[in-house]
């Protein structure tokens, strides 16, 4: 594969962290059927969903349905109990916090209002103690 890089130097394996000096832009890259690179002439840091250092816990101990999952904006959260003091965030598929509901308190559904541009994104709910990460698809 030819990546066709920008210009020769140091570039960085997002996801890995690996480095590649590259004396030639085109240069070619062998890949295994199905891998993918991100390179960036920048070492980026991971965003906080790959470094997670909370602990999440089993979606059995703190269970939540998204829906509708995709959606074209508004979505609502189902919960099996009713829950108190939770905070919704919702983050971008590059890790940048989009938004944030705090103080939720309901018997088993919060509606969410959310009007992101189409894309995935990731949904934190937490309760203090406890958090959970699920996926929205935004179209």
């Amino acid at each position: 594969m030819n990546p066709a890089f920008q210009h020769t130097g140091w570039w960085y394996e997002y996801f890995s962290g690996d480095s590649l000096q590259i004396s030639a832009v085109n240069e070619p890259l062998t890949l295994e059927a199905g891998e993918y690179r991100l390179y960036s002439d920048e070492k980026l840091g991971l965003p906080w969903w790959l470094t997670a250092t909370e602990t999440f816990v089993a979606k059995e101990d703190f269970p939540f349905v998204l829906f509708p999952n995709p959606t074209n904006g508004n979505f609502t959260i189902h919960f099996k109990n009713s829950m108190k003091n939770l905070t919704v965030e919702i983050y971008s598929i590059s890790g940048q916090l989009v938004s944030t509901y705090k103080d939720i308190t309901t018997l088993n559904t919060a509606e969410i209002p959310f009007d992101g541009s189409p894309g995935i994104y990731f949904v934190k709910v937490s309760d203090g103690q406890r958090a959970v990460v699920r996926k929205l698809v935004v179209q």
